[in-house]
């Protein structure tokens, strides 16, 4: 028997006032796939009983790892692939041309996941002789879970994880095998640093960043959170920043100017 509608409500509360994402009922069948291998972690019969025991012991343990699994979202390499070109071609020489004095610029690959988008990120600079040569850059990569973040941090992905969307050229130039994996080598492994951050919370902390990308990930938010986290965006972003969104995301580019008026090159909607 699936999960009851009292018990995909907690869950969804739950998972609302940790994270700030809305589950919508048709997700009931999440909630099943994803808690079941925690309700056996925690010895419970079935998915019923580990909510029950989340309702009567508010253990902050299996709560943290609920919301995690309830959270974690799949990602791969040079996704979409568009923002990447994009990234190359559009965004980074505009930001020097807009800003022709700075030598150091931030990017925030904001709900990372495993980091694949980080390291992309990193591949496509190094990649560009004359921009390493010329200037210094700073990756932060942050997601709410740390058991993502632990996988992003090694570097360590399966065959069928660099499969997805790393060109062979690339994956013997910055990566090395051992075994099964395959292991980002340190080079590009530097150029990102990782921070557990959610994004309902402040993240004044971080810094100021030239460059933010928060892809596919608004579009499990409400709107009063959407907006909420666009003005904190505001606040971190630089003067000619650009914030990146992924194309799935329902979000105007009015709306977007809206919120991040005092930026006039506030946006780039990755659109596919």
């Amino acid at each position: 028997m699936g999960v009851t509608l009292d018990e995909f409500t907690f869950v969804s509360n739950l998972v609302k006032k940790k994270s700030g994402i809305h589950l919508l009922q048709d997700k009931t069948y999440l909630v099943e796939s994803r808690l079941m291998p925690l309700a056996k972690k925690f010895s419970c019969a079935d998915v019923s009983e580990l909510v029950q025991k989340m309702q009567s012991t508010n253990d902050e343990e299996m709560i943290s790892v609920a919301i995690e699994a309830m959270t974690t979202n799949e990602s791969l390499f040079f996704r979409d692939v568009k923002p990447f070109e994009q990234f190359k071609k559009v965004m980074m020489p505009r930001l020097f041309e807009k800003n022709p004095e700075q030598v150091n610029f931030k990017i925030w690959s904001a709900a990372c996941s495993t980091g694949q988008e980080p390291y992309s990120l990193a591949m496509t600079i190094l990649e560009n002789a004359e921009w390493a040569h010329k200037y210094k850059f700073e990756i932060v990569a942050s997601d709410l879970s740390s058991k993502v973040l632990e996988k992003a941090v090694s570097g360590c992905y399966s065959q069928f994880e660099v499969q997805r969307g790393v060109p062979i050229s690339l994956l013997l130039k910055y990566f090395k095998q051992n075994g099964e994996d395959w292991h980002i080598n340190d080079k590009v492994k530097e150029m990102v640093k990782f921070h557990k951050q959610n994004l309902i919370e402040s993240f004044i902390g971080l810094g100021s960043f030239d460059l933010i990308l928060c892809r596919n990930v608004l579009i499990y938010f409400e709107t009063e959170t959407v907006v909420k986290i666009l003005h904190q965006f505001s606040k971190v972003l630089n003067p000619n920043g650009i914030l990146v969104i992924g194309g799935s995301e329902c979000i105007t580019g009015n709306e977007l100017y809206s919120v991040l008026e005092n930026c006039p090159y506030a946006y780039v909607l990755d659109k596919k």
